[in-house]
């Protein structure tokens, strides 16, 4: 399976993958959230949802995708940073939020380096 950029998803695949170890017992009782800070249909978005399958029987734990678009990004990621660190609430998406955003705005409503692990 292949992304419009021509990056396989078995390599963003591979990023989630390498939650379980740790993770597992955790997840098993809980629902896990993938947020995408974009509008739906995006590849962001899409990729997700087809991974989400994947990660429900993989990790046991129900995965679902929610967007939550606005901002450039930057409402969906602000949401993921506030949310309790506990590997249940995931961020997917692009660089815009973390990296090109906290550069052209005076103030950010979250630290892309140090709110999120």
């Amino acid at each position: 399976m292949k992304g419009r950029n021509g990056m396989s998803a078995a390599l963003v695949l591979a990023g989630f993958i390498g939650v379980a170890p740790f993770a597992a017992d955790v997840l098993a009782q809980r629902v896990v959230r993938i947020i995408i800070p974009a509008a739906p249909g995006g590849a962001s978005d899409t990729l997700a949802r087809s991974m989400a399958p994947k990660l429900t029987e993989m990790w046991g734990a129900q995965v679902i995708v929610e967007n939550r678009a606005g901002a450039g990004g930057i409402v969906g990621t602000e949401f993921v940073a506030k949310a309790p660190a506990d590997g249940n609430t995931l961020l997917g998406g692009n660089i815009g939020p973390l990296a090109i955003a906290p550069h052209l705005a005076k103030r950010m409503p979250y630290d892309a380096l140090k709110d999120f692990e």
